[in-house]
C-alpha cells in the first residue's frame, strides 16, 4: 500500500541529509546538500590596443596590453603573461585570435600563432596554428585557435605570432586598436579534472 504524506508535513529539519541546507543549495539524489551551478573562473581576456610591428621569420611575443576582464588578477599587461593563481590549477580553455599583415600585397607566404606554457623555461608551443600560403600569397590574415590544457598553479601562458615572406623579407604588422583584431584569453573549466 502507498503511504500518503500530507502537504508541508516534512520540513528541512526532518530530513537526514548531509551538508548545509540554505537558499543556495539543493538536495541531491545521494541525500546530500550541494551548491548549484558554479562559474568558469579564474578567467581573463586581453587585447592589443594599437598596432605592433614584428620582424620577418621570427616568433614574437604578442603584446596584448589592455585587459577586458581578469577575475583573479592573473594577467600582467606589461609582461603580457597570464599566471595561474594559487589554488586554481585545473583544465583551462585557452583561446587566441590574430589579425596581421605583411608589409605589401602578395608578401604573406607563411604564418603561425602559438600559445606557450611556461615560456620562460620552454620555448616550444603547447599548441599552435600554422598556415602555408606560398602558392597563393596575400597580405592580411585573420585566424583563431583554441584548446584545452591542464595547468598547475604558477604556470604561465604567453601568446606568440610569426610571419614569413621569403621573397622580399619585411616587417609584419599585428593589427590592434579593437577587441576584434588581436586578443588572447582563458578560463577554468567546470567539472573537468
Amino acid at each position: 500500500t502507498a503511504l500518503t504524506i500530507a502537504t508541508d508535513a516534512v520540513d528541512i529539519a526532518m530530513l537526514s541529509a548531509t551538508g548545509t541546507a540554505d537558499a543556495t543549495t539543493f538536495l541531491r539524489g545521494d541525500n546530500a546538500w550541494a551548491a548549484a551551478g558554479g562559474d568558469n573562473t579564474p578567467a581573463f581576456q586581453a587585447h592589443l590596443s594599437s598596432n605592433q610591428t614584428i620582424s620577418n621569420d621570427t616568433y614574437t611575443l604578442v603584446e596584448c596590453n589592455t585587459e577586458d576582464f581578469d577575475t583573479d588578477s592573473g594577467y600582467n599587461n606589461t609582461t603580457f603573461t597570464y599566471t595561474v593563481p594559487t589554488g586554481e590549477g585545473g583544465v583551462y580553455w585557452i583561446y587566441f585570435h590574430l589579425d596581421y599583415a605583411a608589409d605589401s600585397n602578395s608578401n604573406a607566404e607563411y604564418g603561425a600563432m602559438q600559445i606557450r606554457i611556461n615560456a620562460e623555461t620552454n620555448s616550444t608551443a603547447s599548441f599552435s596554428n600554422w598556415w602555408n600560403l606560398r602558392g597563393y600569397p596575400g597580405r592580411q590574415m585573420q585566424v583563431w585557435c583554441a584548446g584545452l590544457r591542464t595547468l598547475a598553479a604558477a604556470d604561465t601562458i604567453k601568446f606568440y605570432a610569426y610571419g614569413a615572406d621569403m621573397i622580399s623579407p619585411g616587417n609584419w604588422t599585428i593589427q590592434g586598436s579593437a577587441r576584434r583584431d588581436t586578443l588572447f584569453g582563458a578560463y577554468k573549466m567546470i567539472g573537468i579534472s
